[in-house]
């Protein structure tokens, strides 16, 4: 076993343990204050930047409310130039729905054309009421024959709604050129002339 010696002379410290300790405090102290300055700095600078950013929201704030109002006045003032028009096109429209219909009186000519009875033709066809009315007048050389038409005409017009429901007939005596009925006995034709409503 062995033992050594520390023949060297011990280093004396100037400082005493006391103002060692002192030294240290001041120094942590010191790093303390630097760094409650730099917080305390950027705490500023963040607060100027809030009051800052602040202020741009108000501007730019102000800024849409006032694009906000003047395109709101313009959208209006539009309007307001368009209501005149909007006015006449619902007159339009209006006028347009007691004149007739949009796809027009092709069914009701089509339902017309497949109705037939023989001995009878018609002179006028009037659509009316926007569609809600029918007139047909014409001739026969039957009465009989009208009343059969306008009962198959009234079947045929049962999906549109309209009921054919009056019904005149007038006889007319056609003489041939030249006569009067008092001169040729017999030699006319009756004629039914016929209107159904």
């Amino acid at each position: 076993m062995s033992q050594q010696l520390n023949l060297l002379p011990k280093a004396k410290s100037r400082y005493s343990p006391a103002t060692m300790a002192l030294i240290i405090l001041g120094v942590v102290l010191l790093a303390l204050l630097v760094s409650w300055g730099v917080k305390r700095s950027m705490l500023a600078a963040a607060r100027a930047a809030e009051v800052a950013s602040a202020a741009r929201l108000k501007e730019v704030n102000a800024q849409f409310e006032q694009r906000f109002r003047s395109r709101a006045a313009q959208i209006n003032a539009e309007i307001e130039a368009l209501k005149p028009r909007a006015a006449e096109a619902e007159q339009v429209i209006l006028l347009a729905a007691g004149v007739g219909k949009p796809e027009g009186y092709s069914p009701y000519f089509s339902s017309l054309a497949a109705v037939r009875e023989d001995g009878l033709w018609l002179s006028d066809v009037t659509v009316g009421q926007a569609g809600k009315s029918l007139q047909v007048t014409g001739q026969s050389l039957d009465k009989e024959a009208v009343l059969r038409y306008s009962q198959k005409l009234n079947t045929a017009f049962a999906s549109s709604g309209i009921k054919l429901t009056e019904l005149e007939m007038t006889s007319q005596l056609l003489m041939p050129a030249g006569t009067t009925p008092a001169a040729d006995k017999g030699g006319g034709l009756t004629v039914i002339r016929f209107a159904l409503r």
